[in-house]
């Protein structure tokens, strides 16, 4: 005779698509608000995108697509995409956590059990970690030899870890926007100025809406 455990566990269909819901928007939802917010810097800053277009120009020229395999031959396309992640910051707040103990820190006491939500943007604008914070300069992140470097100082999408830590985010913010400089120009309208560097929170905090002419260079 075989014997069948039961349990009160349970896993429905309903929750199975809720899960994969949160799978997809998450994953998808963060990106894309990442690369919205490089063409609003990119269309306000234009000496930036000129020297991501000459890199890649140098580099990979215009015979095929940049790759991951480009990555570390292109330490400026990078470095737009590192203060890309710090400035844009499309989750400034992290999933709440629950303190385990009581916390005593810097004269205050944090009791077990108190739910906590990590603010994220106040690591991005540190002026410790970034002088002049507020302003796009990817320059932040090479050192005097043109590497990168300061990369695991962000912190996007979760306390846990570091934005550049999170291969898949990294990975398609750095070749969707590549291939878009080294195919097309990214320009505001035609006689309309670059849209305002501000933006709304939402599911993530994305730029507010705005129009661009992507201009092909072949």
């Amino acid at each position: 005779m075989k014997t069948v455990e039961t349990s009160n566990e349970y896993y429905t269909d309903e929750q199975l698509l809720s899960v994969m819901a949160d799978l997809f928007g998450a994953g998808t939802e963060t990106s894309a608000t990442t690369i919205e917010w490089a063409f609003v810097y990119l269309m306000n800053d234009m000496d930036v995108q000129i020297k991501m277009r000459q890199e890649i120009d140098d580099i990979v020229g215009n015979g095929r697509l940049p790759t991951m395999s480009d990555k570390h031959k292109l330490p400026y396309c990078e470095a737009v995409v590192i203060e890309t992640f710090r400035l844009g910051n499309v989750v400034p707040f992290s999933l709440p956590h629950n303190v385990s103990e009581d916390i005593y820190f810097k004269g205050f006491i944090i009791p077990k059990n108190a739910v906590i939500m990590p603010c994220l943007d106040s690591v991005a604008h540190d002026e410790n970690l970034f002088p002049d914070s507020h302003s796009f300069k990817p320059d932040r992140f090479l050192d005097k030899n043109g590497k990168i470097y300061g990369q695991d100082k962000i912190l996007s999408f979760s306390l846990e870890e570091s934005a550049w830590e999170n291969p898949l985010a990294r990975m398609e913010v750095f070749l969707y926007l590549t291939a878009l400089v080294q195919r097309f120009e990214i320009l505001p309208p035609e006689g309309e100025s670059p849209p305002p560097v501000k933006g709304q929170l939402g599911v993530t905090y994305s730029p507010d809406s705005f129009k661009l002419r992507a201009i092909s260079r072949t």
